[in-house]
């Protein structure tokens, strides 16, 4: 958390308005305390299902324990590992990656005593690059966008994208075992929650309105690929979520500014703006006291037919 005097000048009026823009990551391995985190994270459900609820149908129709192996790829604060574990699953080992350096302190505390569970400090598309371990369940909930756009923006766009084709390529043609399955969730662009994200991600003269983001449109043409040469099933389910209640402008502008955008204007000169911007789209979709915003997903559901 920044102190007073650190916070750059020209913003001290929004901080003295909003004391909870003090928060602010080092880096990309450093992200909001757990605790805060779980504190932000508002109910996601799609019809009255919760995303956990797709998820452990998915885990109870496909995947056949109980002398397999599981990966969650960017586990964070242990939401799905909890469901998981609470579920009565069994199997042989159950793998974390999480880049949040507090995310995996937490994790390695919490599931310290638990027979099988190993928690690893990588990015996700990392991890899966140089992990010579073959697994038969893999899943991540909302995670594996967030490492894609990582590493387009760290070492550009076309280099991002060549590194994530090739690794998910490689995983799933080598790690994940015969008969095996993905589950995978990714934000819908289109909704009206990430089209209000993106209009603070991009700038305007850039934006594409009708168009998926780079990391769904790259995991629909590799495993397309991959569906084409043999070596995958794979189905992809759209879903519209049931309206998120924001309890009031003030914690819909804290859960978009430090929650999605992982507090990364929070030191920016472009703070300003976020938040005037926030504050005109917030109050299109205002219902008395409250702000209602409806996100949605896709669900990814692949299975390897390799022999």
């Amino acid at each position: 958390m920044l102190s007073m005097e650190r916070i750059p000048k020209g913003l001290q009026g929004l901080y003295q308005e909003h004391p909870w823009l003090r928060y602010y990551p080092n880096g990309v391995t450093d992200y909001l305390p757990p605790d805060y985190y779980d504190s932000l994270l508002k109910p996601y459900t799609f019809g009255g299902k919760s995303d956990l609820e797709l998820f452990l149908d998915d885990v109870h129709e496909r995947f056949n324990p109980p002398n397999d192996d599981i990966l969650e790829m960017g586990s964070g604060s242990g939401r799905a590992t909890d469901a998981l574990l609470s579920s009565g699953i069994r199997y042989r080992t159950l793998d974390l990656v999480d880049i949040s350096h507090d995310m995996v302190t937490r994790a390695r505390e919490k599931y310290a005593n638990v027979q099988g569970v190993s928690v690893f400090e990588s990015d996700i598309l990392d991890y899966m690059e140089s992990t010579p371990k073959a697994y038969s369940y893999v899943y991540s909930l909302w995670g594996f966008s967030y490492s894609v756009h990582h590493h387009m923006n760290t070492i550009g766009i076309r280099a991002g994208r060549k590194y994530a084709e090739e690794v998910v390529t490689k995983f799933i043609s080598h790690n994940l075992v015969p008969g095996g399955s993905m589950f995978i969730v990714h934000p819908d662009t289109l909704s009206d929650e990430q089209r209000i994200l993106k209009s603070l991600r991009q700038p305007a003269v850039s934006r594409v309105k009708d168009k998926q983001s780079s990391s769904k449109r790259l995991l629909d043409a590799v495993l397309e690929k991959l569906k084409i040469q043999g070596l995958i099933d794979t189905q992809c389910t759209h879903f519209k979520g049931d309206s998120i209640h924001y309890l009031g402008m003030e914690e819909a502008l804290e859960i978009f500014l430090n929650f999605h955008l992982h507090a990364s204007l929070n030191r920016s000169r472009r703070l300003i703006g976020a938040v005037d911007t926030l504050t005109i789209e917030f109050a299109q979709y205002q219902q008395g006291d409250e702000i209602l915003i409806s996100p949605g997903c896709f669900v990814y559901s692949v299975t390897s037919r390799r022999e």
